[in-house]
């Protein structure tokens, strides 16, 4: 006969948050240290949520796992930190669909966002900055360590 798995992580986000609230700061920041889903319970706590890039399957990966979240858990993010470096291995811009679209579309189910920052520079994706200019057009935008070079897609900016 096997037993259920019972644990802190079969709990529902919502409980998990309410546990988190509890916690002192020190124990909070211990807690968000012990995993990744650990660190978003952490953020979700704090309205704020921090997506790692590397490569388009860990992103998929995260963007999978993010969207579980309940509708009351999205309505709840206000800011959204996207930050790293997407690795392409050299696939042809031209035939390759842009593999920020997932993560664009990703950030429509965070209806209250109010706040972006892009820290994956050099890389500027249009696809994520035409979905908040249509979906969030209030939302502030911050730019970390940014440079133009040539001419910015006037339809973007």
């Amino acid at each position: 006969m096997t037993h259920p798995s019972v644990g802190l992580f079969t709990l529902p986000n919502f409980a998990l948050n309410q546990i988190i609230e509890y916690l002192e700061r020190d124990d909070q920041a211990a807690f968000a240290h012990a995993s990744k889903y650990c660190r978003y319970l952490d953020e979700l706590a704090s309205h704020q949520l921090t997506i790692e890039v590397s490569d388009p399957e860990s992103l998929q990966e995260d963007i999978t796992c993010l969207s579980e979240l309940s509708e009351h858990e999205r309505n709840a993010i206000r800011s959204i930190t996207i930050e790293g470096f997407l690795e392409l291995d050299g696939t042809d811009t031209e035939s390759d669909p842009d593999p920020w679209v997932a993560l664009a579309n990703f950030l429509c189910l965070f209806p209250a966002l109010k706040h972006l920052t892009w820290d994956c520079y050099p890389q500027i994706s249009k696809s994520i900055f035409s979905v908040m200019k249509q979906s969030f057009p209030r939302c502030e935008i911050c730019l970390t360590d940014f440079h133009l070079f040539g001419n910015a897609p006037e339809e973007v900016f």
